[in-house]
């Protein structure tokens, strides 16, 4: 049986995101060597920030709810909320682009991103990255191969960075929701730890190697992608679970190394086309397998769990070292007690 000791009540709440940028970028094009060699370069440097402010409250025990929202101010305050957060990120981006005659092409780019969300030990990441393909089709040998209008081998490496984390996840937060009272006394406001923080947080960063061929068929009829690739994310960032001694249920922490490998293959066509009516038709399949290759002091770190006694509270799931990325780990069940039918 459940009481509603609130009575009539209600809630209302607003937010408000400012969000600006500013980029600045300088471009260089030149062609030389009879228009047989071209480089292009690009070099950026950009500000971003955002703000959310929110603010609302709620009321319990409105006598006329007949007024609707007009009414909430006649009944008694139950919570007030008023948050300001923020973040901002400062960038610089270099690239270099070289092209000989349409058939060998290589690029290379270094970025350097530093937010306002880490401590200033570790607010910087450096991203560098390098491609280069490959035009088959363009060389003499594959002149009289008529079936074949285009043939691109590609090989890259890059890292890019991640800093998905709350804006303040270095610092430790307190509540001053709640109260306590002393000898019986008028309850006094009481200031409870709420959210432990992680100064030594930093940018997550995913290494990747992807080889690839694309291939035209037919006059573009028949088109085929085959990706071969390999990521490795280090310092994965996570709100780990914690355990219940700590007095905090999760932290924001760079828990190890996942390594993700994996085949892309797609397949289109073009069954039908006329001036009246197309028809194409593809396929694609992905293949990957992923592994914790490390974690930061552990064998295996909790993402939801699932307490004894509880019913329907969660599947257990783990990131456990050296299998496959959030392991699921279920109960053993033994089936009916033919005694009690439990």
């Amino acid at each position: 049986h459940y009481t509603n000791l609130k009575g009539v009540n209600g809630n209302s709440s607003s937010s408000k995101r400012a969000t600006w940028m500013n980029e600045n970028i300088l471009n260089f094009d030149k062609r030389f060597g009879g228009q047989k060699h071209r480089i292009t370069a690009m070099a950026a440097f950009s500000l971003y920030g955002t703000t959310v402010e929110t603010m609302g409250y709620s009321t319990k025990l409105v006598p006329i709810e007949s007024l609707g929202w007009a009414g909430m101010d006649e009944g008694l305050i139950n919570s007030m909320t008023a948050t300001i957060s923020d973040n901002y990120q400062m960038s610089g981006l270099a690239r270099i682009n070289y092209d000989y005659d349409a058939r060998y092409l290589l690029t290379a780019s270094f970025r350097a991103d530093g937010s306002s969300k880490f401590s200033k030990k570790n607010r910087w990441g450096y991203f560098p990255s390098a491609a280069f393909g490959w035009c088959i089709s363009e060389e003499k040998f594959m002149r009289n191969v008529r079936f074949i209008n285009n043939m691109k081998l590609r090989l890259s490496y890059g890292v890019t960075g991640n800093n998905r984390v709350g804006d303040y996840a270095t610092y430790s937060t307190w509540d001053l929701s709640d109260y306590y009272s002393f000898g019986n006394s008028d309850p006094y406001n009481a200031l409870l730890p709420d959210k432990l923080g992680n100064d030594s947080l930093k940018w997550e960063s995913t290494e990747q190697v992807d080889l690839g061929l694309d291939l035209s068929l037919f006059r573009s009829r028949i088109g085929l992608t085959v990706d071969l690739y390999q990521k490795i994310t280090d310092d994965l960032l996570l709100n780990a679970k914690l355990p219940y001694a700590t007095g905090y249920s999760t932290a924001y922490m760079n828990v190890g190394k996942i390594r993700n490998r994996g085949l892309e293959f797609q397949l289109e066509g073009v069954l039908v086309n006329s001036n009246d009516f197309q028809w194409t038709a593809g396929f694609n399949v992905a293949f990957n397998r992923s592994k914790v290759l490390d974690l930061a002091d552990s064998e295996y770190l909790s993402v939801s769990d699932s307490r004894a006694g509880e019913q329907n509270s969660g599947t257990p799931v783990r990131i456990v070292k050296d299998k496959s990325l959030y392991t699921f780990y279920l109960r053993d069940w033994y089936g009916v007690n033919p005694a009690n039918g439990d």
